[in-house]
Order: structure tokens, then C-alpha cells, then sequence
């Protein structure tokens, strides 16, 4: 059956094909049967031949197969046919699926051998990118914080130093005050020990102020009554230095006190009392305070 044409599967081209027509050469071999010239003594009448007794028996016997009969070949049905070419056709496409499942399979395997390669490529990338990332985002922290406590200990240091300014300024005067207690109970001390505290005053007025009173002719020393004694017996001490040129005049003013004095210039007065002194020396230290 290789040879057998299934004709479910068989396609005619209705262009190239053949067709087998005997008329002609009929006409040509036996022109007077197709143009109704036949001989009619040429055609004989057909009779049966009458059969034999033998012959009869062997007809009837026809139907019944000899002992040596061997059965020809089956004949196949269209049907079978189509399911024996499906059975094939439905091997072939098993046969050719499982092929390219086997080729999908080696090529899903390629590519994620490729990408599992890839995958540890990028990680270990990202792993180095994130290594060096934190050591750069680790640096630049610290060095905020570094900035961060800088500024922070510079501004407590600010408010340390606005602090101490603070107490300084409010001991200041505090200080000033305690200095000139201190001055003028100091000085009361020296003033009761030392009678010619006055002498000091007046010498000291008298040598500090001769810068620019130099065309002084004449000075006078006001002098209170209880100081008048001590004046008087260091006249000779207090002039020394002076131009010989200068008349120096001592006199009693009943206005002035204890330690009092005023010293009278061509040009100027000077006060050099000690109370004078005193205050001028308290004003000082609080102006310092200020």
C-alpha cells in the first residue's frame, strides 16, 4: 500500500490535465461504424454456446473456495485511512513538539545560566557602588557632625564669654565701690597716723601742675587753721624746685576743714584736698566700670 494514492490527500491541477478520447482514432481505424457504412455481411448474428454437464457443475461450484485458496488482500476503508495518517500525522507533531520543547528547555536554561551570571555581576556592582556610596555617604556624615559639634561648641563658647562679660560688667561697679571704701578708709587710717598728710597733697599739687604754669609769678596756698602750723614749718620743703622767681604766699581760710587746701595759680585754681582727691579717685574707678 506505499504505492496507494489517498485521495484525501491528493489535489488535482484542473489546468494540467490529460484527457483520453478513442473517438478519433475510432474514426480512423473504423470509418464506417461513425459515418453508417458497415458491411452487413460482415456482421455475424452472436449465439451462446451450450455448456456441458461438467462444465454446468464446475459454474455451481464456483462459490465454494478450494483447500489450497488463499484469501487475497484486504481492502481499506477511507475511514481507516484517515485514522491510520491522523494516528501518524499526530506522532509526527508529538514527536516534533517534544523536539522544540527540548531546544525551549536547553535555550530557558541558557538564558538563565546568562542571567544568574548577570544577576551576580550586577550584585556584586552594586555591592562595590554601595561600598564605596557608604563610605563616601560615611564620611560626608561625619564630617557634617564634626561641623555640626563645631559649631555647636562655638556657640557655647560665645555664650560662655557673653556670660563672664555679664559678670564683669555687674562686679564692675560692685569692685569700684569696694575699692573706694577701701581707698578712703585706708587713707582715713594714713590721715589719723599722719598729720602732715596735707604737706603730701600740697607738694604733689604744687610739682604736678608746673607744666605750662611756667610764667606763674605768684601762688597762693589756702590753708585751714589746723593745718596752718604744719604748712608754715614745710614752707621751705614745699618750694624746692620751684623758680626762685615764684613768690609763694600761705594763708589761713576760715572756709576750708581738716586736709582741705586750695592752691591758687596765676592761671588756675587747683583743689587738692584730700576729701576732693578721694572722690575724684571713686568717680574714676566707676567710671572705669561703666
Amino acid at each position: 500500500m506505499s504505492n496507494l494514492i489517498k485521495n484525501v490527500y491528493f489535489t488535482v491541477d484542473e489546468e494540467d490535465k490529460r484527457v483520453i478520447n478513442s473517438d478519433d482514432y475510432g474514426k480512423e481505424v473504423h470509418p464506417e461504424i461513425y459515418h453508417g457504412k458497415a458491411v452487413e455481411s460482415e456482421i455475424k448474428p452472436f449465439s451462446f454456446r451450450q455448456l456441458g454437464d461438467e462444465t454446468a457443475a464446475s459454474l455451481e461450484n464456483m462459490d465454494e473456495q478450494p483447500e489450497d485458496f488463499q484469501e487475497g488482500m484486504n481492502v481499506l476503508s477511507m475511514e481507516e485511512v484517515r485514522e491510520e495518517e491522523k494516528k501518524i500525522i499526530s506522532e509526527e507533531l508529538n514527536d516534533e513538539r517534544e523536539k522544540i520543547l527540548q531546544e525551549a528547555r536547553k535555550e530557558a536554561e541558557k538564558i538563565i545560566d546568562s542571567a544568574n551570571l548577570s544577576a551576580d555581576d550586577i550584585k556584586n556592582q552594586a555591592f562595590e557602588e554601595g561600598k564605596q556610596s557608604g563610605l563616601e555617604e560615611g564620611r560626608n556624615q561625619g564630617l557634617m557632625e564634626i561641623e555640626e559639634q563645631k559649631e555647636k561648641l562655638e556657640e557655647d563658647y560665645n555664650l560662655k564669654i557673653a556670660e563672664v562679660d555679664n559678670m564683669a560688667k555687674s562686679l564692675e561697679p560692685k569692685y569700684a565701690d569696694i575699692v573706694a571704701g577701701l581707698v578712703e578708709k585706708i587713707t582715713g587710717v594714713v590721715c589719723r597716723d599722719k598729720k602732715d598728710i596735707i604737706v603730701y597733697l600740697i607738694d604733689n599739687a604744687l610739682h604736678g601742675n608746673l607744666q605750662g604754669a611756667e610764667k606763674t609769678k605768684n601762688i597762693t596756698l589756702h590753708i585751714s587753721k589746723a593745718d596752718m602750723g604744719i604748712v608754715t614749718a614745710k614752707k621751705d620743703d614745699l618750694v624746692k624746685g620751684l623758680n626762685k622767681d615764684i613768690e609763694v604766699d600761705i594763708i589761713e581760710d576760715t572756709s576750708l576743714e581738716h586736709n582741705q587746701c586750695v592752691i591758687d595759680f596765676d592761671t588756675k585754681v587747683i583743689d587738692c584736698s584730700l576729701d576732693t582727691q578721694l572722690k575724684s579717685l571713686r568717680d574714676s574707678l566707676k567710671m572705669l566700670a561703666m
